[in-house]
């Protein structure tokens, strides 16, 4: 089951992808990124069933904007980062440049957009630490 739908997509204002059928492989790829960054959370547990509505809300509205983010850029992974990093190449009397940056934007190791990964942030979901216990 996907996390996001294209009507909830659309919901949040975002319309650089036009249809459903353009949508379904991108918000796929988005619901990897984000699997791989909040240790799979919600493969772990339901979306459909979390109690915490605030929570929910916030990790559609980051992967909306992720997928929207990825219309816009094509770019769906840190190789894909990589590739569109380089500014410009000469080879003999042949110059290519490009003048677009994407580095400025994207998590380098996840390819997810910074904008995404601060909502993602404030549901928790990124948290890393480890419990303690502590016996006076």
């Amino acid at each position: 089951m996907a996390y996001l739908t294209f009507a909830e997509y659309a919901s949040y204002g975002f319309s650089t992808i036009a249809n459903e059928s353009a949508f379904d492989p991108i918000e796929a790829n988005a619901e990897s990124q984000f699997d791989a960054v909040t240790q799979s959370y919600y493969v772990k547990n339901s979306i459909a069933d979390d109690t915490d509505t605030d929570r929910v809300a916030i990790f559609k509205k980051a992967l909306a904007l992720q997928c929207d983010f990825v219309a816009k850029t094509g770019i769906t992974s840190p190789t894909d980062l990589v590739d569109k990093a380089i500014k410009s190449i000469s080879i003999g009397r042949t110059s290519i440049t490009r003048s677009q940056d994407y580095t400025a934007v994207v998590d380098s190791s996840s390819g997810i957009c910074y904008s995404a990964l601060n909502l993602l942030g404030q549901t928790g979901l990124l948290f890393r630490g480890v419990g303690a216990i502590w016996h006076p």
